[in-house]
């Protein structure tokens, strides 16, 4: 078995160190993330750490023991934790300190990686350095199997964030030390819920680049017939946002529309919104 030291296939410099973070809270389905821990296990790249963070569960243990549980079998899963929630920004902040990797890579718990995902997003960033985040498209299931499935644009420009963030959180890869130049994820109340969104502009507005490679590497968790739906305090956060997204990424009035596009879709009957969404994922 590996440890975070070893280069398990090759030398240091053709295969570096990559730091897998997941926020786990009040894990409420353990059979689903002993799948997601497992994707990464089995991942054909093998030089990683995962640093699974329980953003303070308080449920007398159950999600901490069950993290230890992996981290006790292999010694490159590191099990962490707080004694009070602050949301999946700050996990995942928490985690990036904590980092080794010259790469930041995401799992979430109840999705799941196919096994050459960071093989190959790793090798598309060791080709193209002018590149700091690599994502995927991905395929949509839930407890009935597959049903749609997530197409990204391969390469996201500026004006690629006006309608919705151009990548999916989960499925990146990103460079530690561009994550680092932005100071990582902002822990505001703000970005509740909205922590890749605000992170990748600010990434955009520094100069940084990515990609979505367009195979579907990644399994993401959506059920078909429940679509989240926002309450109005969110939305209000997500236009703050948006607004300071936008002036940094130098987008103009042109902007304006979009600023205020979650009050808007706020006004639409869940019915009407639910069908919406579902577009989104092309069966």
């Amino acid at each position: 078995m590996c440890n975070q030291h070893d280069r398990c296939i090759g030398s240091s410099s053709d295969f570096p160190l990559v730091s897998v973070i997941m926020g786990v809270y009040r894990c409420g389905n353990l059979t689903a993330l002993e799948r997601s821990i497992h994707s990464i296990i089995d991942q054909t790249y093998r030089n990683w750490e995962f640093l699974i963070v329980d953003d303070g569960s308080g449920d007398n243990d159950r999600t901490y023991n069950a993290i230890k549980q992996f981290a006790s079998g292999d010694d490159r899963i590191v099990a962490m934790r707080y004694s009070h929630h602050r949301g999946l920004a700050y996990a995942l902040d928490y985690g990036l300190a904590h980092a080794h990797g010259q790469y930041i890579a995401r799992q979430d718990d109840d999705d799941f990686s196919v096994p050459t995902r960071l093989s190959t997003e790793i090798a598309y960033l060791s080709k193209h350095p002018d590149v700091a985040i690599c994502g995927t498209n991905a395929v949509i299931f839930d407890e009935d199997g597959e049903w749609g499935k997530l197409t990204l644009p391969p390469k996201p420009t500026k004006q690629s964030f006006l309608w919705n963030s151009p990548f999916l959180h989960p499925s990146v890869v990103m460079r530690a030390d561009a994550l680092k130049q932005v100071a990582g994820y902002r822990v505001i109340r703000e970005t509740q819920q909205y922590e890749d969104y605000d992170l990748f502009m600010r990434m955009y507005a520094r100069g940084f680049r990515g990609v979505n490679l367009q195979q579907p590497l990644y399994r993401y968790r959506s059920d078909r017939n429940v679509m989240k739906y926002r309450p109005m305090r969110r939305r209000f956060q997500e236009v703050k946002i948006r607004s300071d997204g936008f002036r940094a990424l130098g987008l103009g009035l042109r902007s304006i529309p979009y600023i205020v596009k979650p009050l808007v879709i706020g006004a639409i009957p869940k019915r009407i919104y639910a069908r919406i969404q579902r577009r989104r994922f092309v069966a």
